[in-house]
Order: structure tokens, then sequence, then C-alpha cells
């Protein structure tokens, strides 16, 4: 498996919801993949941001990520939303 597993017996207090981690660039397949368990789960699903970061180091997610921006550029219709700016953003087009 790919990206960081969780400790649920350390569930840290810096978790935070998909939405935060949309505003950072990653999309639902990316949450999936790359974190695929909550470290909460009441009321929604809460992931640790510090987890999420450490993923953004991985050369996992710097491919994946690269490989999206460049998706977003070529072809804008394909990646829609917040993942679309937020690849705008890092690749400075926005």
């Amino acid at each position: 498996m790919l990206g960081v597993e969780p400790d649920h017996k350390t569930a840290p207090d810096d978790c935070v919801n998909t939405s935060v981690l949309v505003d950072r660039g990653w999309t639902p397949a990316a949450i999936r993949r790359f974190l695929s368990k909550p470290d909460r789960t009441w009321p929604v699903n809460m992931y640790s941001l510090a987890r999420a970061i450490e993923v953004e180091s991985t050369e996992d997610w710097k491919f994946w990520d690269h490989a999206l921006t460049l998706i977003a550029e070529e072809y804008p219709g394909l990646v829609t939303g917040d993942r679309h700016q937020a690849a705008k953003r890092r690749a400075g087009f926005a």
C-alpha cells in the first residue's frame, strides 16, 4: 500500500477533514490511495495533517501531483474544481 498508515492508538489532535485536504490539492482518489484509512471517523472522516504532509514529501506523491498538474494544464476539462485550481496555483498559473 502507498502512503502512511494511521496510528489509531495515538490519533493526533491535528486532524483535518477532506475539505482541508482538497484545499491542499488532494482529490478523493488521492485520499483513498495515499491515506486510505482516516485517523478519526466521528463525526466525519478526519486525517492527520502531519500524516498528509508526510505523504506530500514522498516520491510517489510528487510523481502523482506532477502528473495531475500536467494534465490540468494540457486538458483543463479533465481536472476540475478545487484540484484544478490547486494545480494551477502550484504551476504559477493562478
